[in-house]
């Protein structure tokens, strides 16, 4: 078909044959027709489509409401809206973490020497219960009700006569009179009956030449420890009531040649892994007999603190050095547990 402007050039230049003009014409009007056709409906249906209108936010919510109650118990939302100007929780602020402990143990029948007016030697720490004389007491049957004891009274040194410059708070509670090797008596995790027994427990030593060997309660003086825990309690006021305390016993023997400095390299500073961890109330460890046999043992304020103290790196280099260093060694746990009143005590598997 001929488009219009070149048809009215060709209409002024020449004749047109009419029918064919009369054909363009309807062609044309039916194209517009339905062009605007077209357009009127496209027009009539937006018209006729409902505006959309947003719904207020009180709707929001409370669809939202009903549909977390439908869901099941959920988080309530609020009556109104929240005043965006304050928090609608006030956070108070938390006094910092001390640096040292506040929970002193200031006893009120005895006190302790600071380690260093004490001797090293392992050997009296060992068989001669070094550790007691720490123990500074204002009266002699407060810390021993055994005449074989000796602790130290305050007439006795001349060092204490300035209470205040010689006291601790770190008990030697091993061999190892060292830093990094006391029980921290300050420590909160520690209630008094376990800080009672750690005192105590400086009595320990062995009372059979034979301890290696022999049954664990007639290898050591446990009566006499009892016998100073039952004066302390006395002394300061405490009604002891029945508790439990940890306890592991190593019994061992040594290869013929080994390493002596390397094995006590490790126990050294695996005991000072259980000391950092807490809990550690007294680790005691005899001399090898003839035999290379040898007996050692830990009182622990609970299993809990036992199981910590053995995680460290140095206890893993020990546990992996016993087939170079032992022919054999065994290890068992059981149960102190000091009766009510300090009467007596019982020594019992775990």
């Amino acid at each position: 078909m001929t488009e219009p402007r070149a048809f009215l050039q060709q209409l002024k230049s020449t004749s047109v044959h009419l029918p064919d003009f009369a054909d363009y014409l309807s062609r044309l009007s039916n194209t517009i027709y339905r062009r605007i056709r077209t357009k009127s409906a496209r027009k009539r249906s937006i018209e006729a489509e409902p505006t959309k209108k947003k719904k207020p936010l009180t709707y929001c919510k409370e669809n939202l409401k009903a549909e977390m109650e439908r869901l099941g118990p959920t988080i309530a939302l609020p009556a109104k809206a929240l005043d965006m100007k304050e928090p609608a929780v006030k956070v108070a602020a938390l006094a910092p973490t001390p640096l040292v402990s506040s929970n002193s143990r200031a006893l009120r029948s005895a006190y302790l020497l600071h380690p260093d007016r004490i001797t090293g030697d392992f050997d009296a720490h060992r068989f001669e219960a070094a550790a007691h004389g720490q123990l500074v007491c204002r009266d002699i049957s407060t810390c021993s009700a055994n005449p074989a004891l000796s602790p130290t009274t305050p007439d006795s040194r001349s060092e204490v006569a300035d209470e205040g410059r010689s006291r601790s708070d770190l008990l030697i509670s091993s061999p190892y009179n060292k830093p990094n090797h006391y029980l921290d008596l300050t420590s909160p995790s520690l209630p008094l009956q376990s800080v009672l027994l750690a005192l105590a427990l400086t009595a320990l030593q062995p009372v059979v030449p034979t301890y290696a060997t022999a049954p664990y309660t007639a290898a050591l003086n446990l009566d006499a420890v009892l016998d100073v825990l039952r004066a302390l309690a006395r002394s300061e006021g405490v009604q002891w009531q029945e508790a439990k305390f940890y306890v592991v016993v190593f019994r061992s023997r040594l290869k013929e040649r080994i390493d002596n400095d390397y094995l006590y390299k490790l126990d050294e500073e695996s005991h000072a892994e259980a000391c950092a961890s807490g809990g550690l109330l007294k680790y005691w460890f005899g001399k090898s007999d003839a035999e290379r046999r040898n007996l050692a043992t830990c009182f622990w304020h609970s299993r809990e603190d036992a199981y910590r103290g053995g995680l460290g790196p140095w206890h893993k280099k020990a546990r992996a050095a016993g087939r170079e260093l032992y022919e054999n060694i065994t290890f068992s746990t059981h149960w102190f547990t000091v009766l009510d009143e300090v009467k007596g005590y019982k020594f019992e598997d775990y």
